[in-house]
């Protein structure tokens, strides 16, 4: 089981199919603190306090996703009706076999989710 915080862009222009999801392998919501990004899948290889990440960029003529390298992940607040807190990742273009870590994308901002699935 995983503990996913999935995040859509609300900025104006921004691409509305864009999101960055990430997860954590333990299911409890996370603790109040920072935790570190790292290039992990899903699976049992994602270490119990730190988050693996993906983004997805999607438009009409790009279907772009990328696997989160590093960064972190600052929960400020978490009880069982929100989460909130910021984020910056940097990660690298992936798509099944084909890489290019040439291809990097930056992601920072903040979120508050309020609608927590069980």
């Amino acid at each position: 089981e995983y503990f996913t915080i999935m995040i859509m862009p609300r900025i104006s222009g921004a691409n509305p199919l864009g999101m960055a999801l990430l997860f954590k392998l333990n299911p409890e919501i996370p603790a109040v603190q920072n935790y570190q990004i790292g290039e992990y899948a899903i699976g049992s290889d994602i270490p119990e306090n730190e988050f693996g990440g993906s983004f997805s960029g999607r438009n009409i003529t790009d279907y772009s996703g990328y696997t989160m390298t590093s960064g972190n992940l600052n929960i400020t607040e978490a009880t069982t009706t929100v989460v909130k807190g910021d984020l910056e990742m940097s990660g690298y273009y992936r798509k099944l076999f084909e890489q290019d870590t040439t291809r990097i994308v930056n992601i920072s901002g903040y979120f508050s989710a309020t609608e927590l699935i069980n």
